[in-house]
């Protein structure tokens, strides 16, 4: 059930229009956007006891409210106006601050001020980079070379694991230390290291490393660094690695 006084500022105090106010052009209809948050993860019921308005994250804007064709919201995240990456994230940040926000002033993605609404959908009823089975779609809106790839070819493209397996998207770090702390985890979803005595392609010289692998403080990357998303017909282990093998 939706809380009909969300956000209960209704005056204009600092600024704010109030929740009311915006529910006046914002109503509610099947095909508004502002239905959809409402039924998604940012959605405000009363069973769940949130009590947060539009303003909390766009901001104090009731000069928007006085002039919505002219004016843009205090902060707004597009499509017809877009306030600054900083201050798009900032206002996300102002609730995602556990275990993201230390992270994220490091990120590859803010320091190319990307933010955090091209990758997370807070319109929608759900938000397709959360899924596993939708992850990959919406990375490679914007990373398309890896499509072209092995994993990238895989019929387990649209299926566990997803990218952030192996990738974490608030991190600085490459793939690299995230898989040494967890022993290849992202790889083994789908290459069961006990599985594979049984696998008609691998070599008895493979199944010997490939246990040996399993030991702590290794990883696949080891002897398949650079494979993840290479080009699908090259071999599965780099010439450059084979020296590595026998250490």
């Amino acid at each position: 059930m939706l809380n009909g006084n969300i956000g209960q500022a209704t005056g204009e105090e600092n600024g704010a229009a109030g929740t009311e106010r915006c529910r006046e052009c914002h109503d509610y209809a099947p095909v508004d956007h502002v239905e959809r948050l409402l039924m998604g993860s940012h959605g405000i019921t009363e069973e769940a006891g949130f009590t947060r308005g539009c303003e909390d994250c766009h901001g104090a804007s009731a000069t928007h409210a006085d002039a919505p064709r002219d004016v843009p919201p205090a902060t707004s995240f597009g499509p017809r106006w877009k306030a600054t990456s900083a201050a798009q994230d900032t206002a996300c940040l102002a609730c995602h601050e556990e275990n993201t926000a230390a992270d994220w002033q490091h990120a590859l993605h803010m320091l190319n001020e990307l933010t955090c609404v091209l990758c997370h959908d807070i319109h929608t009823e759900e938000d397709r980079v959360l899924l596993p089975e939708k992850q990959a779609l919406v990375c490679t809106g914007c990373h398309k070379a890896q499509t072209t790839g092995i994993h990238g070819q895989s019929e387990n493209l649209q299926q566990d694991p997803p990218c952030s397996s192996c990738h974490n998207p608030h991190n600085h770090e490459s793939a690299g230390p995230q898989m040494q702390a967890n022993q290849s985890l992202g790889c083994r979803h789908c290459h069961d290291l006990e599985g594979m005595p049984d696998d008609p392609w691998a070599s008895a010289k493979a199944l010997e490393y490939h246990r040996a692998m399993q030991r702590p403080g290794h990883t696949c990357l080891e002897c398949h660094s650079g494979v993840a998303h290479g080009d699908a017909a090259e071999p599965p282990l780099r010439p450059e690695n084979a020296p590595k093998l026998g250490k």
